[in-house]
């Protein structure tokens, strides 16, 4: 399932979003409408798209200035815009696609199927890539530099532009980078991110609940949320183990 978040402000271009997709892709779920950027930055925090169709000029800013409030994306984008000049900055933000109104519906097709090409191509990270027994990560706060074994790292998780790590001994390290900027460092150690603010260590990992509120227990007792997009993944890796 494509869950799908449309940031337009023209009411009749958001219900021909919503017919289209509707209509026409029965594994696409419209999660809501956001007029401005505001609103489109509550509704992230309150639901997990998979794929955002997203405006350039909106009530109270630009679709460009909801991605820069946005901390850690786990979400495509795509740009649908009457502007066909900030092509290049879209592609700079990583949009999977730039369509210009007006548009057809076939173009709103094509780019769900491309979509789906895209995740289901996406290989997930094996149950272990690189040993971590001897690997060390270093943590610099504002007054000290932790070297730390990245096997005693048990999750992180990201706190406005800030990530905290929590480690097997009990104690938490805050840094002042993004949780994106250690995803790309540990998932060859075995990490996951199971959701946009969650980073986990799979050789931590205890019990994962699927359901609709799908959840991972951790060796410390900790619960952590799996995105929707997530669960299947964590599935496939899990279903990896050699029992």
């Amino acid at each position: 399932m494509i869950n799908v978040l449309i940031v337009e402000d023209e009411i009749l271009i958001q219900e021909l979003l919503v017919s289209i997709i509707k209509d026409n892709h029965e594994n696409a779920h419209v999660l809501g409408v956001a007029h401005s950027v505001k609103v489109a930055l509550e509704m992230i925090e309150e639901n997990q798209p998979d794929l955002v169709f997203l405006d350039v000029r909106l009530k109270d800013g630009t679709g460009f200035d909801f991605l820069d409030q946005v901390s850690d994306r786990m979400f495509e984008v795509v740009f649908v815009t009457a502007y066909d000049e900030f092509a290049i900055r879209a592609v700079k933000n990583r949009a999977i696609d730039y369509i210009l109104k007006p548009f057809e519906a076939e173009e709103i097709v094509n780019v769900l199927r491309r979509f789906e090409e895209i995740t289901s191509t996406r290989k997930p990270p094996a149950v272990v890539h690189q040993t971590n027994h001897d690997q060390k990560i270093v943590l610099k706060t504002l007054d000290k530099t932790y070297i730390i074994k990245i096997q005693d790292i048990i999750r992180c998780e990201s706190h406005r532009g800030y990530t905290m790590f929590y480690l097997v001994n009990g104690s938490k390290v805050m840094v002042s980078k993004t949780l994106s900027h250690f995803v790309r460092k540990l998932e060859r150690f075995s990490f996951f991110q199971v959701h946009k603010t969650h980073l986990i260590n799979l050789s931590h990992l205890s019990v994962f609940e699927k359901g609709k509120q799908a959840q991972v227990r951790l060796s410390d007792n900790a619960v952590v949320p799996v995105a929707g997009r997530r669960r299947e993944e964590l599935a496939r890796i899990i279903s990896n183990y050699d029992l």
